[in-house]
């Protein structure tokens, strides 16, 4: 544990790139440190309670995060750091069905009746058409796009639309502020890219506050792991066809 020093606690606050490896190598190095606390954005588990309302989104953010588990890297190694020199280990959300929760009633709506409309249309689309035709083509685009859309708006919409304990940001820095108030003397708090500047104002003032920005753009750090977002989208291909396949063989029967 840090040593406790006069000049109150102290917060470094690390923007990156998910899928950036220079990043997580910073972080690396912040973390010898000898800090106190680990904030880490994202979910503490992976499970995700599904209900009629919410079944949609549940099964869409899987698919998301399946896709983009081949690139976001892993904070296995933090978070051991961390346990190493028993710093106390805090993640933003408790599940990432909490995404879909605080969000507003009509945002819910809006991207699920989005989603849904964009999936059928997907469909239609591959339907009787041969597979490296355009429709067939443009019908996976589409359908790709029904998976990530409920999950993009409703993420923007935590972050840039709701207000007040559910905004994103204010949860984000929610956590840092509960150790600031507690006996932590020195914070390491990691937020993506985006969050940096919503987070930091929201933090308790007066507090020190240490910024490290991203060492690298997504687009850039992408591009490294540009194999295993091919095998995914391949992976999705596959499973796009599987679904032409079962909606005409339905259509057959019937």
């Amino acid at each position: 544990m840090s040593s406790r020093t006069s000049d109150g606690p102290l917060v470094i606050l690390k923007g990156e790139t998910h899928s950036s490896l220079e990043d997580l190598e910073e972080e690396k190095d912040l973390m010898n440190q000898d800090i106190d606390v680990l904030v880490l954005e994202g979910s503490k588990t992976d499970k995700m309670n599904t209900t009629l309302a919410n079944s949609w989104h549940v099964t869409t953010f899987r698919l998301f995060l399946w896709i983009f588990d081949n690139i976001w890297l892993s904070k296995e190694a933090l978070t051991e750091l961390a346990s190493l020199q028993s710093a106390e280990i805090e993640f933003t959300r408790e599940s990432n069905i909490e995404i879909f929760e605080n969000s507003p009633l009509y945002m819910k709506a809006t991207a699920s009746i989005s989603s849904y409309i964009l999936f059928v249309f997907g469909i239609g689309l591959g339907i009787g058409v041969p597979i490296i035709s355009s429709s067939f083509i443009g019908g996976f685009g589409i359908f790709c796009l029904s998976i990530l859309t409920p999950v993009l708006v409703l993420r923007i919409v935590n972050m840039r639309i709701v207000s007040g304990d559910k905004n994103r940001d204010q949860i984000m820095a929610g956590k840092i502020n509960e150790f600031i108030d507690g006996n932590a003397r020195k914070i390491l708090a990691i937020v993506g890219q985006g969050h940096l500047a919503g987070v930091k104002k929201r933090i308790r003032g007066g507090t020190k506050v240490k910024v490290r920005k991203a060492k690298s753009s997504a687009v850039r750090s992408t591009v490294k792991f540009f194999p295993q977002l091919i095998k995914s989208l391949l992976a999705l291909f596959s499973l796009y066809i599987l679904f032409i396949i079962f909606v005409t063989s339905v259509t057959l029967i019937l």
